[in-house]
C-alpha cells in the first residue's frame, strides 16, 4: 500500500505532472498564506518597472525632440561677434537661419528692479516647436515696435517680481518695452544652460537700437539652422570645419539638444532604480519568511508525501510550483502599474514639460524589472525549501517541537542559489550605466546580508546561554527568539536591512549639506554684481561705501577669451 497512490499516476511520463496536480490542488487554500510574499514581490516589481518605464520614456522623448530643445538641427555660437553677411548666406544656403542673442541685464519698472536673463529673437524664431503665452498666441511680429514702442515677452517669475501685467511697460538700459505677453514655455528653454535670473524675450531689431551692447558686454550669439531636405547636419558640420577652420564656433546638433535634462533623468533614474532593487531584495527577505512559514504549516502534507513514497523531485516541483505561480502573479500586478507610470506621468505633467512624453509601453525595463523579481523570489524561496526537502519524514512530525534545526542543505541547492545570485548581479551591473557604483552598491548588500546573518545568530546563541528571567512574561518572550521555528533572523534582516537603506540616505543628504556649508561659509558673498564697466567702477564703489550694512566688497576683473587649437 506504500506505493500504491503514486503507481496510479505512474502512467504519465517523470514527476511533473502528478506535481502540477498536487500543486494545483494546495493552490486553492495557499493564497491567503501568502499576502507579505504578494505585497513584496509587487511592490519591488512596481518600483523597478516604473522607475525604469519613466526614465526610459523622458530619455526617448528627449531623443525624439532634440531638434525642439535645441532649436534648430544645428546650432552655431560664438561670444560677442555675429555672423558675417558672407557666414549667414553660407549657412541659409543649407537650411532656414535664425539668429539669437542671449545677455543677462537690469530690468527696471516704477521703483523695482531685477536681473534678467534676456533673449534677442529674429522674425524666423522659433524653428521647432512654439512659444505658448498666457491669454494669447505668440506671433512673429509680436515683439514688433508699436506706438514707439517694442514689445516684451516676460517669463512667470518675471512678471510676478517686478508686478507687471500685459500693457505695462519697463524699461531695459535705454529703452522703454511694453508687456505684450506672460511667457508659459519657451521651447528651448533647457538648452539655455544654468539661468541666474528671470527671462525675457524683445526683439533682436530692439536690442541694436538700445544701449545694452557695449564694448566687452558678455553677449552670446546663437544661430540656429533648420536644415533643408536632404541635407545632413553631419554634412554641414564637416564643410564648416573645412571651409571655417578658424571662426572657433561652437557647433552643436539635434542629438545634443537636452543634454542637461538627459543627464540628470539618466543618473536620478540609477539612484531611483538602485533604491527599488534595495526595496527588492528587503522584500525577499519578507519573501523567504512567507515561504517558511507557510512550508511549516505543510509539515504534515510534505511527511505524508514522502511516506508514500514521493520523491524528492516531486515534492519540490509541487510546493516551487505553486509559490512560483503566486510570485509570477504577484510580479504581473506589479509590472503592469509599473508599465503605466509613463502614461499617467504624461497625463499628470502635460504642459509643464517643454517635450511631450510618449503615452507607450516600454518593455526593457519590463523584461528586467520581471528577471529581477523572478530571480530574487526564486533565491528566497528555494532557500527554506531546500532545507524542507531534506528533512525525513519521522523528524517533519516531530520538526515543530524539537530543538534540532540544524538541516545541512545540499551542495546542488546551494550551487543553484550562488548560480542564480551571481547571474543577478552579474545582470544589475552590465544593465547599469554605472557599473563600479552599482557594483559597490550590491557588495555592501551582501557585507550587510553577512553581518545582519552573524548578528541574529550571534543574539539567540547569547540568549540561550544567559540566565532565565524570572518573570514568566520575559522568560517566554526570550525564549521565543531562539525556539524552534522562530523568525528571529527574518525580522533582523528585514528591519537591519530598511534602517541601513535609510540610514545611507540620511547620511548622504547630512554629507552634501555639510560640504554645501562648509564651502559657502566665510566665502560665498551676499551679492554679486556682472558687467560693470571701467567708467562705472568709481560711482558703483562710492554707493557701497555709503550703504550700511556693506562690510566688504572686491572686485574682480574678467575677460573672456578664445584660445588658439
Amino acid at each position: 500500500m506504500k506505493n500504491t497512490f503514486f503507481k496510479l499516476l505512474s502512467i504519465f511520463p517523470g514527476p511533473f505532472f502528478p506535481a502540477l496536480i498536487f500543486a494545483v490542488r494546495e493552490s486553492r487554500f495557499a493564497i491567503k498564506n501568502f499576502r507579505i510574499f504578494i505585497a513584496c514581490l509587487l511592490l519591488g516589481t512596481a518600483i523597478i518597472a516604473g522607475v525604469g518605464s519613466i526614465t526610459a520614456n523622458i530619455s526617448d522623448s528627449i531623443h525624439r525632440n532634440g531638434r525642439v530643445l535645441l532649436g534648430g538641427d544645428v546650432e552655431i555660437s560664438q561670444i560677442q561677434q555675429r555672423l558675417t553677411p558672407a557666414q549667414k548666406k553660407y549657412l541659409s544656403a543649407a537650411g532656414k537661419l535664425s539668429e539669437i542673442a542671449t545677455l543677462r541685464t537690469m530690468a527696471r519698472s516704477r521703483d523695482d528692479s531685477s536681473l534678467v536673463d534676456l533673449k534677442a529673437v529674429d522674425r524666423n524664431y522659433p524653428l521647432y516647436g512654439t512659444v505658448s503665452l498666457k491669454d494669447r498666441d505668440y506671433r512673429a511680429d509680436i515683439l514688433a515696435r508699436r506706438n514707439k514702442h517694442w514689445g516684451i515677452l516676460l517669463s512667470e517669475a518675471l512678471a510676478a517680481r517686478l508686478k507687471l501685467a500685459v500693457g505695462d511697460s519697463l524699461i531695459l538700459g535705454t529703452v522703454k518695452y511694453q508687456v505684450r505677453g506672460v511667457i508659459i514655455r519657451q521651447p528651448d528653454i533647457n538648452n539655455s544652460g544654468f539661468q541666474l535670473a528671470p527671462g525675457a524675450i524683445i526683439s533682436l531689431d530692439s536690442l541694436f537700437k538700445n544701449s545694452l551692447i557695449q564694448p566687452g558686454s558678455l553677449v552670446y550669439y546663437h544661430n540656429k539652422i533648420k536644415l533643408y531636405q536632404g541635407i545632413k547636419g553631419i554634412d554641414l558640420e564637416n564643410n564648416i570645419k573645412k571651409d571655417f577652420p578658424d571662426n572657433g564656433w561652437r557647433i552643436r546638433d539635434s542629438s545634443s539638444g537636452g543634454a542637461g535634462l538627459r543627464h540628470f533623468i539618466s543618473r536620478m533614474g540609477q539612484f531611483m532604480a538602485l533604491a527599488g532593487l534595495t526595496a527588492l531584495l528587503v522584500g525577499g527577505i519578507g519573501v523567504g519568511t512567507a515561504v517558511r512559514s507557510y512550508l511549516e504549516e505543510k509539515t504534515d502534507s510534505i511527511a505524508t508525501y514522502k511516506i508514500l513514497g514521493a520523491s524528492r523531485k516531486v515534492i519540490l516541483i509541487t510546493y516551487l510550483a505553486q509559490i512560483m505561480a503566486i510570485a509570477v502573479g504577484a510580479i504581473l500586478l506589479g509590472l503592469i502599474a509599473g508599465a503605466l507610470g509613463p502614461i499617467i506621468l504624461a497625463e499628470f505633467f502635460q504642459g509643464s514639460l517643454p517635450i511631450a512624453l510618449n503615452r507607450t509601453i516600454y518593455l526593457k525595463p519590463l523584461l528586467l524589472a520581471a528577471y529581477y523579481s523572478i530571480s530574487v523570489a526564486l533565491i528566497f524561496t528555494l532557500w527554506p525549501l531546500a532545507g524542507a526537502l531534506q528533512v525525513l519524514p519521522a523528524r517533519l512530525f516531530r520538526q515543530k517541537i524539537s530543538r534540532e534545526q540544524n538541516i545541512t542543505k545540499s551542495p546542488g541547492y546551494i550551487m543553484v542559489i550562488l548560480t542564480l545570485s551571481l547571474l543577478l548581479g552579474a545582470v544589475i551591473i552590465y544593465m547599469s550605466d554605472f557599473r563600479r557604483l552599482t557594483a559597490a552598491t550590491l557588495m555592501a548588500a551582501a557585507v550587510v546580508f553577512v553581518i545582519l546573518r552573524g548578528t541574529s545568530a550571534l543574539l539567540r546563541v547569547i540568549i540561550r546561554r544567559s540566565p532565565s528571567p524570572k518573570n514568566p512574561l520575559f522568560r517566554l518572550a526570550l525564549g521565543n527568539i531562539y525556539r524552534p521555528g522562530n523568525t528571529t533572523t527574518s525580522i533582523i534582516m528585514a528591519l537591519g536591512f530598511g534602517l541601513t537603506m535609510f540610514a545611507a540616505i540620511a547620511a548622504l543628504e547630512h554629507n552634501l549639506h555639510r560640504k554645501i556649508n562648509q564651502q559657502i561659509t566665510g566665502r560665498a558673498p551676499s551679492f554679486f554684481f556682472i558687467d560693470l564697466q571701467k567708467n562705472q567702477r568709481k560711482s558703483f564703489t562710492d554707493f557701497l561705501e555709503k550703504t550700511p550694512g556693506v562690510t566688504r566688497y572686491h572686485m574682480v576683473p574678467n575677460l573672456r577669451a578664445g584660445l588658439p587649437g
